[in-house]
């Protein structure tokens, strides 16, 4: 658990570090390695025996826990913003396009 534990630490400061300049495909490998860092945490044999003396770290990572899920909603307002704006235009661009049979035929009906 220490060598997972310190290496989520690790992870989760560089991450806090350029929050800021992530992209979407960056945050999700950051949220994937931190769940693999997590399982292998929940998993090991000295989870129970030293929690006591993790409790501290594990305390300061849950900490961090609003920023992650701050950024994770600006992700998805962002998302969110930019689908709307895209089906906005396409409603506006099928509102506008003409909708005629190319082989039809006029008369004029001038005298």
């Amino acid at each position: 658990m220490p060598k997972s534990l310190s290496e989520l630490e690790e992870h989760t400061q560089q991450w806090i570090g350029q929050i800021e300049l992530l992209s979407v495909e960056e945050m999700v490998q950051y949220v994937d390695k931190r769940e693999e860092l997590i399982q292998q945490i929940l998993n090991s044999d000295q989870i129970e025996i030293n929690a006591e003396h993790f409790r501290d770290r594990i305390v300061n990572l849950l900490l961090n826990d609003h920023v992650i899920l701050n950024k994770m909603q600006q992700l998805k307002e962002e998302s969110l913003h930019n689908f709307n704006m895209a089906a906005m235009a396409r409603k506006q661009k099928n509102r506008y396009e003409e909708n005629f049979i190319s082989d039809s035929i006029f008369f004029d009906q001038k005298k």
